[in-house]
């Protein structure tokens, strides 16, 4: 597994230079998609569990998740505000 803080002292000591520095990159960019791949089926989840929570009356952990689920959301590149 890669290490970010690893790759930017690899990037700061390269300046750039072959083509490793491609590959941390490309390894980054791969590892963000899966991330964001995770956070767009889990989201629908989360925010479905918030409606069951706040329906059942359930309030402090309906704004526990419901704040979980708005930062997921930003992430995923929606509106948080």
């Amino acid at each position: 597994m890669r290490n970010a803080k690893e790759d930017l002292e690899f990037f700061e000591t390269n300046r750039f230079k072959g083509s490793k520095v491609k590959d941390i990159v490309e390894h980054w960019i791969e590892r963000a998609l899966e991330a964001e791949s995770v956070l767009n089926d889990i989201y629908p989840m989360i925010a479905g569990r918030v409606i069951q929570l706040k329906d059942a009356g359930e309030e402090k952990a309906m704004q526990q998740w419901n704040e979980v689920a708005q930062n997921i959301y930003a992430v995923i590149g929606g509106d948080n505000s």
